[in-house]
């Protein structure tokens, strides 16, 4: 992933956790987690 120097990654780190939330509401968030933990 390429991050450019003025994006921190505190930021990026939020906003991802924030989309990971607004998917998890739309699919449920067991069914996020077991894919999220699978694909590591």
């Amino acid at each position: 992933m390429i991050v450019t120097q003025d994006v921190r990654p505190d930021v990026w780190t939020v906003e991802l956790e924030e989309a990971l939330v607004r998917i998890g509401h739309q699919f449920g968030r067991v069914d996020l987690r077991r894919r999220y933990s699978h694909s590591w």
